[in-house]
């Protein structure tokens, strides 16, 4: 039996969304991911129409699929709700991210939790463009009285190349093949969306995004072992061309009996929201402390 080993969207990737964003989607070692300009192609004419529950084209959909990636990497406002579950035998890797960001304004406010192994952890982390503050997973490593920690923005935020982007999961998109149009239906927010599927390994994934110049990034926002494992992934594109959901399923077999999906939900792109307001100074802790923590959550 082949052991899969899974490291799924490391606790720091929303903060790394918020830097990536802000720098227009830069790729590794400043190379240009091989996709459609977002400012010149108007994702309704991007690919001809296709008959749903049929196969289109490749070229088609693929296009179609890597505009609604770039246009979505280069988006500065939205809500995000991360969720990975992996079942290994005997256990459960599990971590998600719900909340939203500004990469603008350099806001955010966005709770983590994760599983390994049978321990839980839990944080908080809010920036409301000047300073960010952050509930460690371990409250007892702060003073009595203390629940925060802050930081400056800069400091923490600023170096793309410490922190990977949440988004970059989406570099993975072109080593998808089989692309089928399943026709228009509506999300479970009432979003209304246009449906794909396909099928890839982890492999696939992974080579599309280092072809791009993004390999590094993706394999830190998504890790699978053995890279052959088989994956369905499905695709929903919105009304205005942008990625609603991306969600990547293990599809099990004798070699690996094992289960488990990742999926990402975008939603309000652009939407404004107002910065969060700071927690109370007197439960919060700052100095070098409060950078070593910060650093340990953002960066690793």
């Amino acid at each position: 039996m082949r052991k899969l080993a899974v490291v799924a969207l490391s606790a720091g990737l929303l903060a790394g969304a918020l830097a990536a964003c802000s720098d227009g989607g830069a790729s590794d070692g400043d190379a240009t991911a091989s996709t459609t300009d977002p400012a010149t192609t108007d994702p309704s004419t991007a690919a001809p129409s296709t008959v749903a529950g049929t196969d289109a084209p490749a070229g088609d959909l693929d296009a179609r699929l890597l505009d609604a990636a770039a246009r979505t990497l280069e988006a500065e406002r939205f809500t995000v709700d991360l969720r990975a579950d992996i079942t290994l035998p005997g256990d459960l890797v599990a971590y998600s991210a719900t909340g939203w960001t500004d990469a603008a304004a350099r806001t955010t406010d966005v709770e983590f939790a994760s599983t390994n192994d049978g321990a839980e952890a839990r944080y908080r982390l809010v920036s409301d463009g000047e300073s960010v503050w952050a509930t460690p997973p371990d409250p007892d490593a702060l003073p009595a009285g203390k629940r925060w920690v802050r930081s400056d923005t800069v400091h923490l935020l600023g170096g793309t190349d410490q922190t990977e982007g949440l988004l970059r999961i989406l570099h993975g998109l072109g080593g998808v093949t089989g692309w089928r149009d399943e026709g228009a239906s509506l999300a479970d927010d009432d979003t209304d969306v246009t449906e794909f599927s396909g099928r890839a390994t982890y492999a696939d994934l992974h080579g599309a995004a280092e072809r791009g110049g993004n390999g590094d990034s993706f394999a830190a926002a998504l890790m699978l072992h053995p890279t052959d494992v088989e994956l369905l992934v499905t695709v929903q594109v919105d009304a205005d061309g942008l990625i609603h959901r991306f969600d990547v399923r293990i599809d099990p077999d004798e070699a690996t009996p094992l289960d488990g999906r990742v999926t990402l939900t975008l939603g309000d792109f652009g939407v404004p929201v107002e910065a969060p307001l700071p927690p109370e100074a007197a439960e919060t802790v700052t100095g070098p402390d409060a950078d070593r923590i910060l650093t340990g959550l953002l960066i690793g």
